[in-house]
């Protein structure tokens, strides 16, 4: 069952930056090590962070991770049903596309202090905002990928490195797809 948690915190929470937790309690010291090195290179952390990379789960972490990043580089700031539904069918995020909403509406909160500076070279805008019209070759859209998964707010780390940048590739082509709502 799909978690909904992250519809009841408030937007300020979604502006720390976390580390991670490094006890292994699974036993997987290989999926620990590798945990531990995707984040040390990350940020500081702060309290609010390091409780949210404990408390939300796996899943709410990853439905919170697609729909802000998908409405930070379409720039949506008003998500309709239709553009969530389709999201979360793309993606399976939630049990209810509605709980999209809400992560879509405070995603400057979440990536507005993202460093976007390295990926000015290869032609992508300072902002990473994708117009409808923009189509990215699958050597930027991996590039952008890892550099995201470098940049993100490490609370937002649901899988390693290497999952998330496939990730990030498979939804900025699928993104570019997704209709913007008319403002």
């Amino acid at each position: 069952m799909k978690d909904h948690h992250a519809t009841n915190f408030h937007s300020s929470f979604f502006t720390a930056d976390t580390g991670c937790d490094t006890t292994d309690t699974s036993g997987d010291a290989t999926k620990m090590t590798t945990h531990v090195q995707d984040t040390m290179q990350r940020k500081p952390s702060s309290l609010l962070g390091r409780l949210l990379a404990r408390l939300l789960p796996t899943t709410t972490k990853r439905m919170i991770f697609f729909s802000s990043f998908t409405a930070y580089i379409r720039d949506i700031h008003d998500p309709d049903a239709v553009l969530c539904a389709k999201l979360n069918d793309m993606f399976s995020l939630s049990e209810n596309a509605n709980a999209l909403k809400f992560p879509m509406k405070v995603s400057p909160r979440i990536w507005g202090d993202l460093n976007v500076e390295g990926l000015s070279r290869i032609g992508i805008r300072d902002s990473l905002v994708l117009g409808s019209d923009e189509k990215l070759a699958m050597a930027k859209k991996r590039i952008i990928a890892k550099h995201v998964v470098k940049e993100m707010p490490a609370w937002l780390q649901y899988d390693s490195n290497r999952a998330m940048t496939a990730d990030i590739v498979r939804l900025l082509t699928t993104a570019e797809n997704i209709p913007v709502p008319q403002k």
